[in-house]
This record gives structure tokens, sequence and C-alpha cells, in this order.
């Protein structure tokens, strides 16, 4: 069993989706392969974040090789865990429709503050 799922639950502990909050979310890449080393694939989750401003409001990003760092406030209405599902699996399928045969992007889960 990989050392992320031995972990998972303590990430989900006291997560609390409130409109309106503002979160700091880290999520890494399956691996930590540098995916977004390619400044194509990288634009892809720039694109799956702009596609996410109608349930959040982002106030700062930053697309690492192998993982992103996002700043948003959520909106009324969404779940904090929706919403980054979104982003990633937006990211992915705009990554795989590229490349296709590409392999798992990210890692499950999140990290929030």
């Amino acid at each position: 069993m990989p050392h992320t799922d031995l972990r998972s639950h303590r990430l989900r502990a006291g997560r609390r989706s409130v409109a309106g909050q503002i979160y700091m979310i880290t999520t890494v890449t399956d691996g930590r392969e540098p995916h977004f080393a390619s400044l194509i694939q990288a634009r892809c989750v720039v694109h799956s974040l702009i596609a996410a401003e109608r349930s959040t409001t982002t106030h700062a990003f930053v697309v690492m090789p192998d993982h992103l760092h996002w700043m948003m406030q959520l909106r009324e209405g969404y779940e904090l865990s929706q919403v980054v599902r979104f982003v990633k699996s937006q990211s992915a399928r705009s990554i795989r429709r590229l490349q296709p045969g590409t392999g798992k992007i990210w890692q499950d889960g999140f990290h929030d503050r």
C-alpha cells in the first residue's frame, strides 16, 4: 500500500467546506512525476483553475513540475473536495487528450489549510 494511503484519512480529519473561507490547497502528481515541467501540460492545470471560477475565487496559484499550490476562496453552494476533484479531473482529461496513453496524473487526496 502506498505511503499516502496510510495518511489520507488524516488529511480529511476535521475538513470543512465553508463558503467565503480562503483555502490554501496543495496537491501532488502521482509518484511525484514532473508532468507539469511541460508548459503545455502546466497550461492544462491553469485552464482547469479558470474553469473552476464559478465555484471559487482564485487569489494565487503556482504550478510546479510535480505539484500545485492554489489559494482560493470557496463560493456558496460548493464543497471543497468537489472543487478540487473538478480541477484535478478536468486537467487530467485535458492532458490525456493532448497525450493519449498518459497514465494517472494526480495522487489521490490533497492538503488544505
